[in-house]
Parts: structure tokens; sequence; C-alpha cells
């Protein structure tokens, strides 16, 4: 009787399943892992009202347009000026654009206005610079098909002698050789480039679109020939 009991206890215990391990911790890999700058879904709204109203507008700020006053030099020249305040002067000399001169090329127009601080008769290169730079003067010059610029900006404490410097560039221009032999280089490469450039080459094909062949609108400030590209 005991050694049927006892075959009788093994063959159950043969026949049993083995009791299951506990499964092994397993640590989430970092890829598998949500990181916070993934974008959310499209069905999340960030802000749901963020649309159905238009942002409020700031505060009303008091403006008052300068004064111009207007004044004629001897030689018909117009001046318009303003204070607006600031302690800063600034100062523009407009003339007439390329396009006012059917005749004349637009590169000729801008070498001679980008050679103007070469010199003049009584004060060379080096001079003008010093009088300006001494007075933390910044100034430059830009041609536009319908105007040539030159524009010079400042602390207003000390006007005067940048202002009689300007005077002196426009009024007797010395076009010292190598400041133009300088230029014109510079002009030069600036003209291979447009030639070469896909959105020079686009920018003259638009305005010639625009405006036809033989507008002035539609030779380029940047070819020496003036012709178009």
């Amino acid at each position: 009787m005991m050694k049927r009991a006892l075959l009788v206890a093994a063959l159950v215990a043969c026949g049993s399943p083995p009791p299951a391990k506990p499964a092994p911790h397993v640590t989430p890999s970092a890829t598998a892992m949500p990181t916070a700058s993934a974008a959310p879904s499209a069905s999340v709204a960030i802000d749901p009202h963020f649309r159905e109203h238009e942002p409020p507008l700031a505060a009303e700020s008091a403006f008052e347009m300068p004064r111009l006053k207007v004044s004629h030099l001897a030689n018909g020249m117009r001046l318009l000026a303003a204070n607006t305040g600031g302690g800063m002067f600034a100062m523009r000399i407009v003339f007439e654009g390329p396009a006012a001169f059917p005749s004349e090329r637009p590169p000729v127009s801008k070498l001679m206005i980008k050679a103007l601080f070469g010199g003049t008769p009584t004060r060379d290169a080096h001079e003008l610079r010093r009088v300006l730079e001494k007075r933390f003067a910044s100034w430059g010059t830009y041609t536009l098909p319908d105007a040539d610029m030159i524009e010079m900006t400042m602390p207003d404490d000390d006007v005067r002698p940048c202002i009689d410097v300007m005077a002196d560039v426009v009024q007797h221009p010395n076009f010292d050789q190598l400041t133009v032999g300088f230029e014109l280089l510079q002009l030069v490469e600036q003209g291979q480039t447009a030639r070469e450039s896909p959105s020079g080459v686009a920018r003259d094909v638009l305005m010639r679109a625009l405006y036809g062949d033989a507008h002035a609108y539609a030779r380029s400030r940047d070819v020496l020939d003036g012709s178009p590209n």
C-alpha cells in the first residue's frame, strides 16, 4: 500500500508542469521612449481657440510727422530739412538717376558716384576720411534707376565740417585716377557676377518683359556695357 502511494505521488509529480519563473525586469531602451520634442499628431490641437479670434491690437502710440523746411540754393538745388530729435544727424543728396538720361549708360553714373570720395582739388581721399571718421560719420553711395544718392549719418554735435566735406565732394570732384580705376575694376567684377548669377539674369529678363527692351529700367546697373544680359 505504501509503495502504491509513493508510485502515484511520483507519477503526479512527473506529469505536473514546472512552476513558472518570474519574468526578468527589462529596462525599456532609449529608442522606445517617446521624446519630448516629438511633434504632436494632427489630431491633437495645441490651442483649439487659437484661430477663432483675431489677436488684440497693441496700444496706440503718439506720433507726429516732422515738419519739413524747404529752401533753395543759388544753383537751384532744393533742400529739405527736418528735426526729428534723437541726437543724430542724417543727410542725403539726391541726383537724377540714369533713367533720366536715355543716352547714358547706368554703370557710368554708378562709377562717377562711387568715385566721388577719391578726393577734391583741395582735399585728398585721406583728408576726407579723416574729417568724417573723426566725427564718427558713416557715408555711402547708392544708384537706382531714378536716383543717384549720397548719404551720411553722424552725431549732431559737430556736423559743419562734415557738411563742408560733402559739399566739396559734390561740387568739386577730382575723379582721382586710382580711385576711378579701383571702382571700375569693382564694377567689371560685379558685372561679370551679374551675368553669371541666375537671380541677376532673371531680374533683367523680368524688367525687359515689364518695360520693354528700349526702356531705361531694362538696362542693368551692374553690367558695364549697359546692355541687357
